[in-house]
């Protein structure tokens, strides 16, 4: 058995816990680690974390002592703050296993009930808190699982207006995937009202060259001159319903001529791509925030 000390002064408890449960999922506790002190030096097996909350290790014995340790999450319906310190003790004691099944914990969470989320993660920031200190690694961890799936695009819209202010590129990166693959799966454009949305939304945005601007004025322009292509020829924006969007969206006219710009010297006399489709020429890049040295989420290596 290792004994374990969680806490300090009033809120501190000692677990007891067995070995060969604790060494199958970290080697925190083989021998000495930095994440924890022993109390004594001969003694090995009684280790320390003075910064962490009891209530939250418990909800690691309760993970680790369930034969069905994925599920366990599914069905504890923790809450978003409960999990995010549950993601920064799995950091503290270096389980893999016990990170990845919070961080799926988490997105479930999030796509569940997306405005508890970002009031969570909003309180945080605000606090600076030393509670949780990875939340920039934990979001950009998030955004490599999977598409953030909420119930329609309208969701997803808001969701990436609520959360700039995060200054999170991966997450916004990941969105912006979501939001082109709902479109793309439904053969869907955007509508003019969730445009002006989108620039009321961003024009504040401390990030620089916002990529959903980006996409919103590429969709324009792919409609613009390409309509839905045969099928849908009757999609194709006609010059009054171009002059609504110059006139009426506040933003809107500089970014489509620079995105036309772009796209004439990129792809000189050719179609509009069709910038729903993560498949098409302007792929995944086009839309993300990268440094030019990052190899993206989309996987491409921006440097070869």
């Amino acid at each position: 058995m290792v004994t374990i000390t969680v806490g300090v002064e009033k809120n501190k408890t000692q677990f007891y816990v067995h070995q060969n449960l604790l060494n199958s999922v970290t080697d925190a506790f083989a021998s000495k680690s930095p994440c924890a002190k022993s109390v004594l030096e001969e003694d090995l097996k009684h280790f320390e974390f003075p910064k962490k909350d009891p209530k939250t290790f418990k909800m690691f014995l309760s993970w680790l002592y369930n034969n069905d340790r994925t599920q366990e999450m599914k069905t504890q319906c923790y809450r978003t703050n409960s999990l995010l310190r549950l993601y920064d003790l799995s950091i503290a004691l270096q389980c893999d296993t016990l990170k990845s099944d919070t961080l799926y914990a988490l997105l479930g969470v999030m796509n569940k009930n997306a405005n508890t989320f970002v009031q969570t993660i909003d309180s945080l920031l605000k606090k600076d808190s030393e509670v949780f200190s990875g939340l920039h690694t934990m979001l950009d961890e998030i955004s490599e699982l999977t598409n953030i799936e909420l119930g329609d695009v309208g969701s997803l819209l808001k969701l990436y207006v609520e959360t700039i202010h995060w200054g999170n590129e991966k997450w916004q990166n990941r969105i912006v995937d979501s939001i082109r693959e709902k479109l793309f799966d439904q053969r869907e454009f955007l509508e003019s009202y969730q445009i002006a949305f989108v620039f009321e939304g961003t024009k504040n945005t401390s990030l620089s060259d916002d990529k959903l601007r980006k996409f919103c004025a590429a969709m324009v322009y792919y409609r613009r001159n390409r309509g839905e292509g045969p099928v849908n020829p009757d999609k194709k924006l006609k010059a009054e319903v171009m002059e609504r969007y110059f006139t009426k969206i506040d933003g809107f006219m500089a970014e489509y001529l620079k995105f036309e710009d772009e796209h004439m010297t990129e792809f000189p006399f050719e179609p509009a791509r069709d910038p729903r489709s993560r498949e098409s020429e302007l792929g995944n890049c086009y839309f993300y925030f990268h440094e030019k040295s990052d190899v993206c989420t989309g996987g491409m290596d921006l440097d070869a």
